[in-house]
């Protein structure tokens, strides 16, 4: 089985799949990794909520992914996040380094491009009032820990948000680099391609037909309208043609369309 593949899937949103699955594999591992962390602490509230809610959350996040459900894995496994980090700094206090991965969630609310903007902004809400009130009132945790726990805590948190916000930028700035890439690239089929019917029809359509030919390639629709038309020939053309030069030819029309 292809973890990173599904047929219910669209190719619309593979980009956004293929992400998140990732990050749900990574914060299956990870809370995995707190599980036992919270057990050699001896805390054992944290040690029950990522057994029961948090490796759960988002193992269900992963295959709800896989069926399509994409909103509804991506929000529980947000959700998750916001009260894993409350939950840790309720017990451990601020300086165990809980917090940082809130301004990581910060940026995660515009990450599904699927999220309504109200939705996000009150999700930012949300996030930046939990910052608040763990700082104001959770400085000291129920549980103390030794101080170079809490550093080695602290410092292991914040490099681990700065690297996956660095890394999300770093994926979406070459995401942004190839699409304009593609989109110059498109720019200069077009114009190869309204030099080629200007090359091709040049005498007989003129610039805003070509354009709108280009633009909707073979998507015609029938127009009606109310026209004049005017069927003209050159006397004895055919035959002055085959017995002069080409130069002689394109000259004497010149003169003929002066006259």
């Amino acid at each position: 089985m292809n973890i990173f593949r599904s047929r219910f899937v669209s190719e619309d949103n593979e980009r956004f799949f293929v992400i998140t699955q990732v990050a749900y594999l990574i914060g299956f591992a990870g809370h995995t990794f707190a599980f036992f962390q919270f057990r050699g602490f001896g805390i054992l509230e944290g040690m029950w909520f990522n057994l029961f809610y948090s490796i759960p959350c988002f193992a269900v996040a992963f295959f709800l992914n896989r069926l399509g459900k994409h909103n509804l894995a991506f929000s529980l496994a947000f959700m998750e996040l916001i009260l894993h980090q409350v939950m840790a700094t309720y017990y451990l206090g601020w300086d165990f380094g809980a917090h940082f991965w809130l301004i990581f969630l910060a940026g995660l609310v515009f990450f599904n491009p699927s999220w309504k903007p109200k939705l996000q902004v009150g999700l930012l809400a949300i996030v930046m009032g939990s910052y608040v009130y763990l700082y104001l009132y959770h400085q000291v945790g129920l549980y103390q820990l030794d101080e170079a726990a809490k550093r080695w805590a602290s410092l292991s948190r914040a490099l681990t948000t700065i690297l996956i916000i660095s890394l999300l930028i770093n994926y979406y700035s070459r995401a942004a680099s190839k699409a304009e890439t593609r989109l110059k690239a498109e720019k200069e089929k077009t114009s190869t391609m309204l030099r080629k019917v200007e090359a091709l029809f040049g005498q007989q359509v003129s610039e805003e037909i070509a354009l709108e030919l280009i633009s909707n390639e073979i998507d015609f629709s029938s127009r009606q309208y109310d026209v004049s038309v005017l069927f003209l020939d050159i006397r004895d053309f055919t035959v002055f043609a085959d017995a002069h030069e080409p130069d002689a030819v394109a000259v004497s029309r010149i003169q003929s369309s002066a006259n």
